[in-house]
């Protein structure tokens, strides 16, 4: 175990407060001081670019995780190889005493948390999750995109749903402190707009297939649900036509409904450009294309 502490650009540097001194004199403990605060973004992809084990979780300076948070994720994932990303539970805490704090607990299956998101909107308390390090990494970590700003979390939650299996726990073990001075409220209206932007984009997915459509991918490619989602994810995210095997093509359709997808025998009279090609044979690979999924690469894709 790691705990990296991330000082972005504070006033008064972290590492001057005595209450902390035996804290960073443990040698897992990390203390990385950036030179000015750039946003949340900046301090967050910091993190994710420095940490050196599989599984990464994060939490601000102003919350707590209860007793036996990462002991129930960490089980959870050694259950289920395929598993990328579990969420808790989460307590609202109110520090003004003007309203009661609330827990708020949310739908533990893959398919739950898929209908929560449709529904309501971002599926994980961003405190509270436990996540693997190479998706974070393959995801592109979080955006800096304007049209996202103040929801970076939910921007990558929505599309790490489409491509990976994620799980809650359905249990109350992150104490989240509500304040005026929170981004979410500090930039409310913002926020809204973005979060806006984000679920309609997923809406227009196939979102209640994607378990079932995954499944069928692994099934046909011969792959781990994980490595399915990579080969996936690595075909979509370029923007190039998709060519598939037709046994795929309706699948691929719907799991990626914002992309060209061709099917083998057709792809020479559609395609004069760069393209994917997403197969497990080999042998019929058109011309010019890069292999993603002919099995062995799609094992080793990163």
């Amino acid at each position: 175990m790691e705990l990296l502490v991330i000082d972005d650009g504070s006033a008064v540097p972290i590492a001057s407060h005595p209450k902390l001194a035996d804290l960073f004199a443990d040698p897992r403990v990390t203390l990385i001081r950036l030179e000015r605060n750039n946003g949340l973004v900046f301090g967050l992809n910091t993190g994710l670019n420095l940490a050196r084990h599989e599984l990464i979780a994060r939490i601000d300076s102003d919350d707590a995780w209860r007793p036996g948070k990462l002991t129930r994720q960490l089980a959870l994932f050694g259950a289920d190889p395929d598993l990328t990303i579990s969420g808790t539970g989460m307590r609202l805490v109110h520090t003004s005493g003007n309203e009661m704090d609330v827990d708020l607990i949310r739908p533990g299956s893959w398919e739950g948390v898929l209908k929560f998101t449709a529904s309501v909107g971002c599926p994980f308390p961003h405190g509270s999750i436990l996540a693997r390090r190479d998706l974070f990494w393959l995801l592109g970590g979080y955006s800096h995109d304007p049209a996202t700003a103040h929801c970076e979390d939910f921007a990558l939650w929505a599309l790490w749903l489409r491509f990976f299996k994620v799980a809650m726990v359905e249990e109350v073990l992150y104490d989240y402190t509500v304040s005026d001075q929170a981004i979410s409220a500090v930039h409310a209206p913002r926020q809204r707009a973005a979060s806006g932007t984000v679920h309609a984009a997923f809406l227009a997915t196939d979102w209640e297939a994607i378990p079932e459509i995954l499944h069928r991918l692994a099934d046909y490619l011969g792959l781990s649900l994980l490595e399915t989602g990579r080969a996936c994810f690595t075909a979509w995210r370029f923007g190039d036509p998709i060519v598939a095997d037709p046994e795929i093509v309706s699948d691929l359709h719907r799991l990626m409904p914002d992309r060209q997808v061709i099917a083998t025998e057709s792809a020479r009279r559609h395609l004069g450009g760069r393209f994917f090609y997403l197969s497990k044979r080999p042998e019929a690979m058109p011309p010019g294309s890069r292999r993603i999924a002919g099995i062995t690469s799609a094992r080793n894709l990163t």
